[in-house]
């Protein structure tokens, strides 16, 4: 069975060379007479694509091109029904892209728009779990580590400065994410400060900043990217609808009696 997947892999492998002969240069690859330049591998990605990304590109193309020349020697190429999905995909694609430029040209979402809806809807963003707004301390040593616990449990205030930290993240953590008895320190025990913990390889220290009940409102700052959201679609639709509006206006439009 091992030889036999063995012998597989090089004979899948083989299907992307062609020994004796090379693309020429600036080109990627080549079936047939088709020729693949790199430029039209990743038309809209101003970014240079990664070794791995730009192989699996190039055994993509290969495999769509050898099906694709297959299927029109078959006929497909003038298949009608394919000729009208295809007719109809570019269509909803010129629709899609002249309503994306209207909707960009004439719709924005200011912060007293995402405070009003906020206000106005509060109910909506309750808290499912308990939660805390912790910050997270990473270090390299338990020994930095146990320092900087002593120096955030004295009453006195910490500089940083003193530590070797190598970074600091701030997020919101809900009940049961972290492992039970990091969670058990934070939402049984109620520790202010917990630590030191291991979070993948990272040596950490978590500060509790707020502590949030079940059932209790976020903040907006929390929702704030959620309701941007919300209120640029809501915005959105109304500019389509009008546009629509306006547009009917200015043409003929009937519909026969039989599909009224």
């Amino acid at each position: 069975m091992r030889q036999f997947i063995f012998y597989l892999a090089i004979l899948s492998f083989s299907c992307y060379k062609e020994s004796g002969k090379e693309v020429k240069p600036g080109v990627c690859a080549r079936v047939g007479s088709i020729e693949l330049k790199r430029e039209e591998l990743f038309p809209f990605n101003k970014k240079t694509p990664d070794k791995e990304a730009l192989n699996g590109a190039i055994k993509n193309w290969i495999d769509q091109t050898v099906l694709l020349s297959e299927a029109k020697k078959k006929g497909f190429e003038n298949d009608v029904v394919l000729l009208r999905k295809r007719d109809s995909y570019y269509k909803n694609l010129i629709v899609d892209s002249f309503v994306e430029s209207f909707i960009s040209s004439r719709v924005s979402v200011s912060n007293e728009d995402v405070r009003l809806y906020y206000k106005r809807n509060k109910g909506e963003f309750l808290r499912g779990f308990d939660e805390v707004k912790i910050e997270q301390y990473v270090v390299n040593s338990k020994k930095i580590a146990n320092r900087l616990i002593v120096s955030f449990n004295s009453k006195k205030g910490v500089d940083l400065s003193k530590f070797d930290i190598e970074s600091i993240r701030a997020e919101v953590v809900r009940r049961g994410t972290l492992s039970k008895k990091i969670d058990d320190e934070l939402f049984i025990k109620k520790k202010g400060v917990v630590g030191p913990v291991f979070l993948g390889k990272e040596i950490s220290v978590l500060k509790v900043l707020n502590r949030y009940n079940k059932g209790s409102t976020k903040g907006l700052s929390e929702v704030y990217d959620e309701i941007y959201q919300r209120v640029f679609k809501i915005k959105s639709l109304e500019a389509k609808v009008s546009l629509l509006d306006s547009l009917k206006r200015t043409v003929n439009i009937s519909i026969s009696p039989e599909y009224q």
